[in-house]
């Protein structure tokens, strides 16, 4: 089991989707603020999300959609705003691997808190060479590597919103 797809995190369908730049900025802000305030409610406010996560087109979409303040000005973008209205939320990201992730194939975000204490990879060991073998001219480096999973002792911290 990955991040994506343990069995124990919450799963939350955007209620306006398919964000694009031809979006109303108010549905992508509405989207992002109910799975953020769908974290703190659904742990009485014991998890608090710090890091939101998602694919890097999501990403381009809420770093220059804009919010039109009036005629001729340029305003601010959806992610300026959500910044000053989730001031706990440190981390705004894109990661590759959030492409196609959800249920239904589409793009999908991480809402969680970046602690070990909540979510970490084990990796019981670490990636070692082992001895180059001599093939003719040329040489072969094996490597060797074990890794044991994600551990998540407080999945209900994490929420993936489907459907961006």
């Amino acid at each position: 089991m990955g991040v994506v797809n343990h069995p124990g995190i919450v799963v939350q369908n955007a209620t306006n989707g398919s964000w694009s730049m031809s979006s109303d900025p108010n549905d992508v802000i509405e989207d992002v603020t109910t799975a953020i305030n769908a974290v703190m409610n659904n742990t009485d406010a014991v998890e608090v999300p710090n890091t939101f996560i998602t694919s890097v087109s999501k990403f381009n979409v809420l770093s220059t959609l804009r919010i039109q303040t009036g005629v001729g000005e340029s305003g601010t973008t959806v992610l300026e705003f959500l910044k000053k209205a989730h001031p706990m939320v440190t981390r705004w990201d894109w990661e590759f691997g959030m492409k196609n992730v959800s249920a239904s194939g589409s793009d999908a975000a991480l809402i969680y808190n970046r602690s070990p204490s909540k979510l970490r990879a084990v990796f019981p060991m670490m990636m070692r060479a082992l001895p180059p073998e001599q093939r003719g001219l040329s040489f072969k480096i094996n490597f060797e590597t074990r890794f044991g999973g994600v551990m998540m002792p407080k999945p209900r911290s994490v929420l993936r919103l489907d459907g961006i």
